[in-house]
């Protein structure tokens, strides 16, 4: 299996797109075979060896904003408590200011951690003051990498909208992944909505806070689980009939494929990426992905259905099971919904610490792929 997968990715000719920086031109090196065992190998070589300042990042640009959000929503709820003796919320600010604080920080941190990452990847055996050049590098780029990321973002979040219009039709409303059901089968759906949504590309802040409020107002159902003696409530909502589900599904899903391949390469291009040629790298870099877009797409989804399985059991099956049967438990012991409130604030920081590993993983492997398919050295 391995080897037809090889022989498949070996298949694609890699271009050299390296642009020199004084002229500008591309190079007529030959064109250099790029396998999937290579680039993995790369990339977790790479990321072993700058697993600190890698993590360091990637816990300040993707686990922060999650981790900040989830106090900022226990605390609405203790305050909540403590004006009204009750945690029964289903709406409101309970939600809101939390995708607030991580759609602000997110934009402000996520693209600075993707630089810092990519520039470590591309200089992974590079010498020198490293923190500081590090720090110096991303910094002087740091506009454009937040440019660079809303434009890709909301091409995605464009896709996303079309997809969940579809979703939404067949009834199978991503929201609905907050209610825990405590039978099996209510389990087994909310494991599906789990993986599912983590095969979709995610746009990024402030795009996927404000992507989850839309799939929040559009679910059918509230969002918010409230255990009561270990009971759950929901509020039914009516959703207005979309118009042409099918064809806002099939649109979002080739832009999704499309924006998804083709903006693999922008972090590098900008991080290499010099004053007087920062928009040459750009489109440099865009080409280097349509030339071999389905090079570029493969590699892509095999690291998004790696993740995707090694999550699924080890991260989204355990945690359903925690929340559908060891929490009611302690619910119905203490006769407190306090322990769902507890258990979903430790659920939610661990989450997004073991999820920051992906994400970082994911910008090393495009970096290296880059790295292969550019010549850049």
């Amino acid at each position: 299996m391995q080897n037809t997968v090889d022989n498949t990715m070996a298949a694609y000719p890699a271009r050299d797109l390296f642009t020199r920086r004084a002229g500008g031109t591309e190079s007529s090196d030959a064109p250099v075979k790029v396998t999937v065992i290579a680039v993995w190998r790369d990339a977790l070589t790479t990321f072993s060896a700058q697993s600190a300042p890698i993590l360091l990042s990637a816990i300040a640009g993707f686990a922060l904003a999650s981790i900040l959000s989830t106090l900022v929503g226990v605390a609405y709820t203790i305050s909540l408590f403590e004006r009204t003796s009750t945690i029964l919320s289903s709406y409101g600010p309970g939600h809101v200011i939390p995708l607030i604080v991580q759609a602000v920080i997110g934009v402000v941190a996520g693209g600075f951690a993707r630089g810092a990452i990519t520039w470590l990847a591309l200089h992974a055996d590079g010498g020198g003051n490293r923190p500081r050049a590090l720090l110096r590098a991303t910094l002087t780029r740091w506009p454009l990498l937040v440019l660079t990321t809303l434009v890709t973002g909301g091409l995605i979040f464009a896709g996303n909208l079309g997809l969940n219009a579809l979703l939404t039709e067949l009834r199978f409303d991503l929201a609905d992944i907050r209610q825990v059901n405590l039978s099996f089968d209510g389990m087994i759906r909310s494991i599906t909505l789990r993986v599912a949504g983590s095969l979709i590309p995610d746009p990024g802040s402030p795009f996927t806070e404000l992507l989850t409020y839309i799939r929040l107002e559009s679910s059918r159902v509230s969002a918010e689980l409230i255990y009561a003696g270990g009971l759950s409530y929901y509020r039914v909502k009516i959703i207005p009939e979309i118009q042409w589900p099918w064809l806002l599904g099939a649109g979002g899903v080739i832009v999704l494929l499309v924006v998804d391949a083709l903006s693999r390469f922008l972090m590098s291009a900008v991080m290499r990426s010099t004053g007087s040629n920062r928009w040459q790298s750009l489109w440099a870099a865009i080409r280097l992905s349509a030339r071999n877009f389905g090079l570029v797409l493969a590699h892509g989804w095999i690291v998004r259905l790696f993740i995707f399985v090694i999550s699924t059991v080890f991260m989204t099956a355990p945690l359903v099971l925690v929340q559908s049967t060891l929490v009611p438990l302690l619910v119905r012991a203490t006769g407190s919904a306090w322990p769902f409130v507890v258990a979903t604030m430790v659920l939610a920081i661990s989450m997004a610490l073991v999820s920051m590993v992906f994400v970082a993983f994911g910008v090393v492997y495009d970096a290296c792929l880059y790295r292969q398919l550019s010549g850049y050295r």
